[in-house]
């Protein structure tokens, strides 16, 4: 580096390309690259620096921890945020922050209830219920999967039922129940994206806030409703 001008990763570049192209060789030692230190290092007095580092570390901690408690007090949210930046404050309701005007925002809202919404415990109840892929038809065995594999998402569902996944998604989603056993469709997923799509504008499934898809009281009754038929011979 001193010789050339170049730094380090530059360096490396160039001999490995040497290597690569069979002009140079080294022996190879598995370890991590290392970048040498002058040797005026080992001279110096690294605990004036640590102690530096560790008292700003605890001052900034200490400021999240006040900024975090300034947004979450029981009181007026502005004065607490003033109070914080050491700002003076007229009075102590703004009549404006979510606190300060909760009750009055509550009192006018009406709360709606989805009477469609399974409960986990009705879910479990129809987690016997077996996916038979030769048997069962397509809507059946996305709605079987979703009862047993819960917390899936949407935008990932189809991918995960013929094994697209991306190598870099998430690895739980590889270990779940329902990966890969509509393989078959990988050049049709076109046909289970239609039936997904059918299931969820028939509320037989529903897509929850955090994009995850769910059961609901009408889909665990179709299922029901076809495991009688079924065992009814009809």
């Amino acid at each position: 580096m001193d010789k050339t001008g170049l730094n380090y990763f530059r360096i490396l570049e160039i001999f490995n390309h040497l290597k690569d192209s069979d002009l140079l060789r080294f022996p190879e030692i598995r370890r991590q690259n290392l970048i040498w230190i002058r040797e005026e290092i080992n001279n110096f007095d690294i605990e004036p620096l640590v102690k530096l580092f560790d008292s700003i570390l605890t001052h900034d901690l200490e400021k999240v921890e006040l900024l975090i408690k300034s947004l979450t007090v029981s009181g007026c949210i502005r004065k607490s945020i003033l109070e914080y930046f050491d700002e003076l404050h007229l009075k102590d309701y703004c009549e404006m922050c979510s606190n300060c005007v909760s009750d009055e925002l509550t009192s006018n809202i009406e709360l709606e209830i989805d009477e469609n919404y399974a409960s986990d415990e009705e879910i479990e109840s129809i987690n016997s219920l077996k996916i038979d892929i030769v048997k069962d038809a397509l809507p059946i065995i996305l709605l079987k999967s979703i009862a047993k594999d819960k917390d899936i998402p949407e935008k990932d569902f189809v991918n995960i039922l013929v094994g697209d996944l991306h190598h870099f998604s998430s690895r739980w989603k590889f270990n779940l129940g329902c990966y890969e056993i509509l393989k078959q469709f990988k050049n049709k997923k076109i046909v289970l994206e239609k039936i997904l799509e059918g299931l969820i504008n028939n509320e037989h499934l529903k897509e929850e806030v955090d994009g995850t898809l769910r059961i609901t009281k009408t889909g665990i009754s179709y299922l029901e409703s076809v495991k009688e038929a079924v065992e009814n011979g009809s």
